[in-house]
């Protein structure tokens, strides 16, 4: 029955302890959205005299599990309020923070980069004009994909971003990084992703030792998740379309060519072409667990495993919710179903995966 305590920690010399409550919004919802920053808003009491806090300075948030980090994040501060009471007791305190995804989405920049620059050299070129370092999240890679030679003046840094990921068909999130630098990480369209970390089970779990239990569980279809048809439009270039139907989605790229767009137009409708239901969402409370897996795999990028009635799915961390308080800590997932180059596998589990399909039961 974990019970978890938050620190704030700026800069690395100040800490903001006494935290009441803590409310944090990560990644996106569904496979088509544009990645997007992650915030949290912290509140808390004391501090008669409110400690130097300055907009743009570091923050690692940081849940503890009596001396042992569980989970973190690395943001950045947007706001704060010092609440006086009639006396000292009752002074209370905002925090409002971003992530280094939501400084993108704040700052301009021009620049430029040459035909066939890879979109890996791209991303971490277009970032450190905004002065944000930017990290593959495993290997040493440039990405899949090349790119048209562009220039930009004064355009917005995230937008940018999003239309390179976008051509790879890879995976951006923030960083979980203490060293007074915020991050961006982001996943190549070949990387096979991280291997789940946490098992939710309605029956015996496979895995004990982050064996959890959900409290909701969302299964739908036909959302942000599904298409029929793709269509890659690269700058400059004619559309290129994979699959048919009347689900469409279209997006912009930087592919260097319209055969190089077709690929990345059937990459992502393989990754959309799962009509059946799926999981969604899935919410639990840590109160209710026995160990720290389901709060460490709350981060986007992460692996979960579900066994739901006799159906067993490996799912990707989109996104989701941190609701803290005193009493209890609730936590929400938006899930989508391994992309087919993103499976786990181990080998002679009739869990952890078949090859070729997302599904099992």
């Amino acid at each position: 029955m974990p019970s978890y305590t938050w620190e704030a920690r700026l800069n690395g010399t100040t800490t903001l302890t006494n935290i009441q409550t803590v409310n944090v919004t990560l990644g996106r919802t569904y496979n088509t959205d544009p990645f997007r920053g992650s915030t949290a808003v912290i509140t808390g009491r004391g501090y008669t005299t409110p400690p130097s806090i300055s907009v743009g300075q570091y923050v690692q948030l940081v849940a503890l599990n009596g001396a042992t980090e569980v989970w973190s994040y690395a943001f950045y501060v947007v706001d704060f309020a010092f609440n006086y009471g009639i006396v000292p007791s009752e002074d209370t305190w905002t925090l409002t923070v971003n992530d280094s995804l939501g400084q993108a989405g704040r700052a301009t920049v021009t620049g430029s980069w040459i035909s066939n620059t890879q979109s890996g050299a791209a991303l971490s070129n277009t970032a450190a004009l905004a002065n944000i370092s930017i990290d593959v999240y495993i290997g040493a890679t440039n990405g899949t994909a090349y790119l048209s030679a562009q220039s930009f003046t004064n355009e917005n840094c995230l937008t940018i971003l999003n239309k390179i990921i976008t051509t790879e068909q890879g995976y951006l999130t923030g960083a979980a990084f203490d060293d007074l630098n915020g991050r961006i990480e982001w996943a190549p369209r070949s990387d096979n992703g991280p291997f789940p970390i946490c098992e939710f089970t309605d029956t015996t779990a496979v895995v004990s030792s982050i064996a959890n239990k959900y409290n909701t569980l969302e299964v739908a279809g036909l959302q942000g998740n599904y298409a029929t048809k793709v269509i890659a439009s690269p700058s400059g270039l004619a559309a290129q379309s994979a699959g048919t139907g009347y689900k469409v989605w279209e997006f912009e790229t930087y592919d260097v060519s319209t055969a190089q767009a077709l690929t990345t137009a059937t990459a992502a409708l393989a990754r959309l072409s799962t009509a059946t239901v799926i999981p969604v969402t899935l919410s639990c409370i840590t109160e209710n667990q026995t160990n720290d897996a389901a709060l460490a795999a709350c981060f986007p990028f992460k692996g979960i495993n579900i066994a739901f009635r006799g159906a067993q799915y490996t799912c990707n961390v989109e996104g989701g919710t941190i609701s803290s308080s005193p009493m209890t800590t609730t936590l929400t997932y938006n899930l989508t179903l391994y992309p087919i180059t993103r499976f786990s596998f181990t080998l002679n589990s009739s869990y952890y995966g078949v090859l070729d399909t997302s599904k099992l039961g």
